[in-house]
């Protein structure tokens, strides 16, 4: 039984909120469209923001805080847009830290503000900071050839959905940048 139907034209990716919102990305006629839809209230009107940077967008994931992430396999970065102020900020990744063939399947974003790009032929996960700065690369067993979901339990793990099944990434818990002293010999 279908509770709320959603007609939406030229979807490229979904992300959904706990509070009961998703962000849907369409691009028409070269135009990028983010609209944010409700899940609890019967379908009305969604709100809807024209991004002005992105060419090729590819995937959307949205932060605990609210904040949406856009992939633009075109110029392949990411940009960061602010719904309450709509401010778009380009956040560029080092071109040696994705191969010039990477072509994007899935994005996310876990409750660290990790973001998780997936990449399939062959299958790729790479990890970024929430500005954009390059984290790591997963590693994957070699059999996988494609990721097409990616998803997060309880524990931090990553769940990728991939052409062989379910597979599960246990990840450290450190948290994302550094801390410490630095001390100089004066």
């Amino acid at each position: 039984q279908i509770i709320l139907e959603f007609d939406i034209e030229d979807l490229i990716d979904i992300d959904f909120q706990p509070d009961g919102y998703f962000y849907a990305v369409t691009k028409k006629d070269c135009r990028t469209q983010l609209c944010r839809y409700s899940t609890t209230t019967p379908c009305g009107k969604a709100k809807c923001f024209t991004i002005n940077t992105s060419i090729d967008p590819v995937g959307v994931a949205v932060s605990k805080d609210g904040l949406v992430y856009l992939f633009d396999a075109g110029r392949g970065r990411f940009i960061q847009f602010d719904p309450e102020t709509k401010k778009e900020t380009i956040l560029c990744i080092p071109p040696e830290n994705l191969p010039a063939d990477f072509q994007p399947t899935a994005m996310q974003i876990d409750s660290r503000g990790v973001l998780f790009m997936a990449g399939s032929n062959p299958a790729s996960l790479y990890m970024f900071d929430k500005d954009g700065s390059y984290l790591d690369k997963a590693e994957l067993p070699p059999n996988i050839n494609r990721i097409d979901g990616i998803g997060f339990d309880r524990s931090g793990g990553v769940l990728l959905a991939t052409d062989l099944g379910l597979a599960k990434l246990l990840l450290t818990k450190n948290p994302v940048g550094h801390s410490g002293s630095f001390y100089s010999k004066t």
